[in-house]
């Protein structure tokens, strides 16, 4: 006999009379005992009604746990100032150029957080990674837009700037200036090229189009470049092996640009195939008084003295000098600085203050866009182009990422690294993987940094000083100390 036998009181030998029946009072038991059940279900569906004493302890908790939610929204939001948070699924990585530290991070932090509001204002995610590489071409401390390091003639400023972004058919789109001067923000000239027939522009024509198309054209204050200039220059006089000597740079050096802070001597007498221009070099402390050694460099063009004719303001006076004789420059007499081993065996060992600075960002739709801007190596001669502008060689976006490189870009650009390093990124789908590879295919003695945006990681490898920076999720993420 079962338990619900039991309870309905029914015997197994009583169940079915022998006409094959249930009797009536057993159908009613019966009937009665299942709606009874179906009613305590029913009952059990419906909550309780809240007593008047105690309809306000239920709801507090809830009432927490909102606001506990509006309060984590609120501080999410209040990384991105005057923004709606951005929307799911977005991700930035910026960095501020190879040699660069914790003095960047304030610049960094404002760039991401431009380029997510863009985001969270409905901007496409090109326009997102330019409004962030904007505020980094406004730091005069890093090399891009007004910071822009002055060119071996310490008076040229060029800048080089690019954007490539990714439609929503998955097809990409470059657009770039370079050796562009006067312009504080060229990353702008560079969007607005994007999609046209001309996508690529140079020199002063890069200029003229930033001006027809309202970009601010004006130069600006180059104090700090001047300072680094001039310190570069010095350096570079001390070194004759400095791979500068190749080229006849003393006929760039103007000695009036820093006060007679440095001056060049025989410029007319260096070639392209000397290696001993530097070799009549001779550096003044700023404020001497002493005039240049015959021979000085002048602007490009300008012919140098003969050995024998003396200047003007160099001719001692004539008592100082009973002997007739030919002026001769102040004692002693200068002679070559003593050839001594570079600290830095090559360019890149030595790299700018700072260099390319640059911003990959991806939107909640998979759609990812780099841009980027550099103003070169110091002491670079002016009208030198860098891998920024070149396709493929500084930056690289694709259907699985983007890619951004910094260091020295004439090897950049033989490597045609972003490339590669893209393609690396779309056989593995590891942001990880494709950046060390790329810093493998450098040679050790070069310094590098590659940062890769894919839609899985995103990652930074770098052989030197280089800070960055990233978002991901509502959270941070920086570098460690150390390479």
């Amino acid at each position: 006999m079962t338990h619900a036998d039991r309870l309905l009181g029914i015997y197994p030998e009583a169940r079915l009379q022998p006409s094959g029946r249930i009797t009536l009072g057993r159908w009613c038991v019966v009937s009665a005992l299942l709606l009874f059940c179906v009613g305590c279900r029913i009952r059990d569906d419906v909550p309780p009604a809240p007593s008047a004493s105690a309809s306000v302890a239920p709801s507090s908790a809830p009432a927490a746990s909102a606001v506990a939610v509006v309060d984590a929204a609120t501080e999410a939001a209040a990384e991105i100032p005057d923004a709606e948070p951005p929307p799911e699924g977005s991700e930035a990585l910026a960095f501020a150029g190879l040699g660069t530290g914790a003095e960047a991070d304030d610049s960094l932090h404002d760039a991401i957080r431009a380029a997510l509001a863009a985001l969270s204002s409905e901007e496409q995610a090109g326009s997102a990674a330019v409004a962030g590489v904007v505020v980094l071409e406004d730091d005069p401390t890093l090399n891009a837009g007004t910071g822009t390091n002055l060119r071996i003639d310490g008076r040229t400023a060029e800048s080089d700037a690019a954007v490539m972004v990714l439609d929503e058919d998955g097809t990409s789109h470059f657009a770039a200036v370079a050796a562009v001067e006067g312009v504080k923000n060229p990353v702008l000239v560079a969007e607005k090229l994007l999609g046209s027939p001309t996508p690529v522009l140079a020199g002063f024509w890069a200029r003229d189009f930033a001006a027809r198309v309202g970009i601010t054209t004006e130069p600006a204050a180059q104090d700090a470049q001047r300072a680094s200039y001039r310190a570069a220059l010095l350096e570079a006089l001390t070194d004759a092996g400095a791979p500068w000597h190749k080229l006849p740079w003393a006929t760039y050096v103007d000695p009036t640009v820093h006060d007679g802070g440095v001056v060049q001597g025989d410029a007319g007498g260096s070639d392209a195939g000397s290696g001993d221009a530097g070799a009549d070099a001779t550096s003044l402390d700023a404020g001497d008084a002493a005039p240049a050694p015959s021979g000085s460099a002048g602007p490009p063009g300008s012919s140098a003295p003969s050995a024998g004719a003396p200047l003007p303001s160099a001719a001692p006076p004539a008592s100082a000098r009973p002997t007739p004789k030919p002026p001769a420059p102040k004692p002693p007499a200068p002679k070559p600085p003593a050839p001594k081993p570079s600290a830095a065996p090559s360019p890149s060992a030595a790299p700018a203050p700072s260099d390319t600075v640059a911003l990959l960002i991806r939107d909640a739709n998979n759609r990812f866009a780099v841009a980027a801007s550099s103003g070169g190596p110091p002491l670079a001669l002016p009208g030198r182009i860098g891998d920024v502008p070149v396709y493929g060689a500084g930056i690289f976006v694709g259907p699985h990422g983007a890619v951004a490189i910094t260091g020295r870009g004439e090897l950049i650009v033989e490597l045609a690294l972003a490339r590669r390093v893209y393609d690396r990124l779309a056989l593995t789908r590891s942001a990880r993987i494709a950046a060390t590879w790329g810093v493998k295919q450098v040679p050790k003695e070069e310094q590098i940094g590659i940062a890769v945006l894919g839609k899985r990681d995103a990652y930074v490898a770098r052989t030197a000083a280089l800070a960055w920076l990233g978002w991901r999720d509502g959270k941070w993420k920086a570098p460690e100390e150390k390479p």
